[in-house]
C-alpha cells in the first residue's frame, strides 16, 4: 500500500465516485431482475381483480393465491437465465471497481 503524505488522503473524491457508481450500477441490476417476476405477479392480479368483479360469487381468495404462487415460481424459473447473466456481469464489474478503488 503506498504511503500518504501529511495532509493527504487515501478515500478521496476520485474513489468515492468509483464506490457510488458501483452502487448505482448495483441498484439497476437489482431492478433489471426483479422487474420480470414482478410484472408476471402484477398481471395475475388484475386478472384476478377482473375476475372477481366479474364473478363475484366465485371464491378467488382459494384462487388467486395459489395462481399468484404459481405465477411467482413461473416467473423466477423463466428469469433465471437473466439472473445468472446479470450476476456474472455484476461480479466482473465489482472486480474491476475493486481494482479502480485500490490502485487508483
Amino acid at each position: 500500500m503506498p504511503e500518504i503524505p501529511p495532509g493527504g488522503e487515501w478515500f478521496g473524491a476520485d474513489r468515492a465516485l468509483i464506490v457510488a457508481s458501483f452502487a448505482g450500477q448495483m441498484l439497476a441490476t437489482a431492478v433489471a431482475i426483479a422487474l420480470p417476476v414482478t410484472l408476471v405477479l402484477l398481471l395475475v392480479q388484475m386478472v384476478t381483480g377482473v375476475l372477481s368483479r366479474s364473478a363475484p360469487s366465485l371464491n378467488l381468495f382459494s384462487l388467486g393465491l395459489p395462481a399468484g404462487v404459481l405465477a411467482g415460481i413461473a416467473g423466477l424459473i423463466a428469469a433465471m437465465p437473466l439472473l445468472t447473466e446479470q450476476f456474472v456481469s455484476l461480479s466482473m464489474l465489482a472486480i474491476g471497481q475493486i481494482e479502480g478503488v485500490f490502485a487508483a
